[in-house]
C-alpha cells in the first residue's frame, strides 16, 4: 500500500523541518512525500529543495502563490499513491501511524475514506484530547446525512479538517473531488462534506494521525480577515441550501444546521482584530446574514443571538472572546 503525503508550504521554515523529521521517522517507508511551495520568501524554498536532493521519494512542486486549496489540488493531480493523506507543515504525525493505517486498511479491504483521531501539539508539548471512540454502527447508515450528522454533532472538535482523515485517491479522481480554490477559509469542511456524500464505505481509525499545532499564528488557517469571513458566510450559505432539499431525517438535518451555524457564530470571535474599516464591513454583514444563527437549537447559540440583538457585535465579542480565553485556558 503506498501513501501520498501532501504538505502545502508557506513561509513554515520555523517548523517544516520537525514536520517532515515526523515523515522520515516512520517505521512504513512505502511512500512519497509532495512538497507544494505555496511562493515562500523564507528559508521554506532551501529545506524543501535539500530534502527532495536527499531523499528521491520526496518531490517538490514550486508555484506562485494561490492559496491551501490550490496547493492541496495540484498535490491530488501529481499523487501515484494508493491513498492520500494532508499534513500541514507546522504539524507532525503521531509515530509509527503509516505503518497502523497500512494495517487497518488492510483488515478492511479499502474504504474510500477513513476518519482519524488527532492530539493537540501546544508550546511544543503532546496533549492527547482523543478521549472518546468512534461509534462504527453509525456507518452503517445508508443515508450519508445520517453519517455526516453523526461526525457533526458527537465527534469532538474539527471533524472535517483533512489532515485527520485518509483518502483513497482513485475515489477522489472519480469523482472529481477537489478543494475549492477560490475559497480562503472552509475549504477543509467543503471538501469534507462532499467527500462524506459521495464515499460509498465510510472507516474510523480509533488513532490519532496527527499532531496539531495549536494556537501557531503561522497555520494557513490563522487570522481571519473579510475575505475569509465571507468564503464562512457563502459555505453556511450554500450547504444549509443543500440540506433544506437533501433526502436527510429532520433530526440529521438539524445536527448539520448546528454545525454550519457554529462557523458562522465563530465570526464574532475575531470583531476585536480587525481595522475600524474591516469592523464596519463585518457588522454589516453580520446584520445581514443573522438569520443563520436560527437555524440552532444550541443553548449558546439562542443566547448569542440575543445578547447580539440586544447589545451588538461589540459586546457579543468581547464576550464571546472571553469565553474562549478560558477555554483555552481549560485545555491547557
Amino acid at each position: 500500500m503506498k501513501f501520498s503525503i501532501i504538505i502545502p508550504i508557506y513561509n513554515a521554515e520555523r517548523h517544516l523541518n520537525t514536520c517532515i523529521s515526523s515523515i522520515l521517522s516512520q517505521e512504513y517507508q512505502d511512500y512519497e512525500v509532495l512538497l507544494i511551495n505555496d511562493g515562500s520568501n523564507d528559508n521554506s524554498c532551501s529545506i524543501c529543495d535539500k530534502v527532495s536532493q536527499e531523499k528521491s521519494f520526496f518531490i517538490t512542486i514550486h508555484k506562485e502563490n494561490s492559496g491551501a486549496a490550490d496547493c492541496r489540488n495540484i498535490g491530488i493531480q501529481h499523487a501515484r499513491g494508493d491513498y492520500i493523506l494532508f499534513l500541514d507543515s507546522d504539524d507532525t504525525f503521531t509515530s509509527n501511524i503509516l505503518l497502523k493505517i497500512n494495517n487497518i486498511i488492510g483488515e478492511r479491504n479499502g474504504s474510500d475514506l477513513y476518519i482519524g483521531k488527532f492530539n493537540y501539539l501546544i508550546d511544543g508539548q503532546i496533549t492527547s484530547k482523543s478521549n472518546y471512540d468512534f461509534d462504527s454502527s453509525k456507518l452503517k447508515k445508508e443515508n450519508k446525512c445520517d453519517v455526516l450528522a453523526y461526525l457533526f454533532s458527537e465527534i469532538p472538535e474539527q471533524t472535517w479538517s483533512v489532515w485527520r482523515n485518509v483518502y483513497n485517491r482513485k475515489f477522489l479522481l472519480n469523482n472529481s473531488i477537489f478543494f475549492n480554490k477560490n475559497l480562503v477559509l472552509g475549504e477543509d469542511l467543503d471538501f469534507f462534506i462532499r467527500s462524506v456524500l459521495k464515499a460509498k464505505d465510510v472507516s474510523f481509525i480509533n488513532e490519532p494521525i496527527v499532531n496539531y499545532r495549536l494556537f501557531e499564528v503561522t497555520s494557513v488557517t490563522a487570522n481571519l480577515n473579510i475575505k475569509k469571513i465571507k468564503d464562512i458566510i457563502y459555505l453556511c450559505r450554500y450547504w444549509i441550501g443543500y440540506f433544506k432539499n437533501a433526502d436527510c431525517s429532520e433530526l440529521s438535518r438539524k445536527l448539520i444546521y448546528e454545525r454550519l451555524t457554529f462557523s458562522f457564530a465563530a465570526i464574532f470571535l475575531h470583531y476585536g482584530r480587525m481595522k475600524n474599516d474591516d469592523k464596519r464591513e463585518l457588522r454589516e454583514l453580520i446584520k445581514q446574514n443573522e438569520d443563520l444563527l436560527k437555524y440552532s437549537n444550541k443553548k449558546y447559540i439562542k443566547l448569542l443571538y440575543i445578547i447580539y440583538k440586544f447589545f451588538g457585535v461589540s459586546i457579543t465579542s468581547k464576550l464571546v472572546k472571553l469565553w474562549s480565553k478560558i477555554k483555552k485556558q481549560l485545555m491547557r
